[in-house]
């Protein structure tokens, strides 16, 4: 089912102010205060002894593109990386084929019924993007969801929504924006099969799948 929707100039970081600033994707989102205050996020101040943010070992790269024989062990260790450094973080790695896939809850990512990240969400981002900059003959699709409650029209809004945020996020953490997708799902592909109007925290979730990019 193709749904995912380039990101571009919408996840561009914001200039003067808290969160995202999108550009020329659909209408522009509510400000911040239709859904609550919003606080700029600061990592957690590392021990003296430690960096400020995770060390990135130099890109994992081939002698020229990414050859489709190699993708299988390049994507084990890009997997291996993934589980070290979600560990404890709640995000399920899980791997279909050659690709991979992040799984989590959206309750564990969003400040209520909103778009506006956690403060654990921001710690669980920092600790993927260097993973991601490393890797970085991938490309990495976002997918936002949601269980029926409310309208099927405002569940795609708030899926889209959470999913530019998290690309938003990651580009903050240094992930380059050309390999960047998201796309709200909305009530589109219920995990757990409901009818209308049921509150069911397992169909509200994000899905990160990262795709090798290959040229035969």
């Amino acid at each position: 089912m193709k749904r995912w929707a380039v990101l571009g100039a919408c996840l561009m970081l914001a200039a003067c102010g808290g969160g995202p600033r999108y550009h020329g994707y659909g209408p522009p989102p509510p400000s911040p205060s239709e859904y609550g205050p919003s606080q700029p996020y600061q990592p957690p101040s590392p021990p003296p002894s430690q960096p400020s943010r995770p060390a990135t070992p130099p890109p994992v790269k081939s002698a020229g593109p990414l050859k489709t024989a190699m993708i299988g062990s390049y994507m084990d260790n890009q997997e291996s990386e993934l589980r070290r450094a979600m560990r404890g973080t709640g995000i399920l790695v899980g791997r279909p084929g050659d690709d991979i896939v992040l799984r989590v809850g959206s309750d564990a990512m969003f400040e209520g019924n909103s778009y506006n990240l956690s403060e654990r969400a921001k710690d669980i981002l920092w600790k993927l993007a260097p993973v991601l900059r490393r890797f970085d003959h991938t490309q990495i699709l976002i997918g936002a969801y949601t269980d029926t409650t409310g309208t099927a029209q405002k569940n795609e809004e708030v899926s889209r929504k959470r999913a530019y945020t998290i690309g938003g996020q990651l580009v903050k953490d240094g992930v380059p924006l050309a390999r960047l997708q998201a796309h709200g799902y909305g009530e589109e592909d219920l995990k757990i099969k409901t009818g209308d109007q049921v509150n069911e925290p397992r169909n509200r979730r994000i899905e990160i799948r990262i795709v090798a990019r290959a040229t035969g």
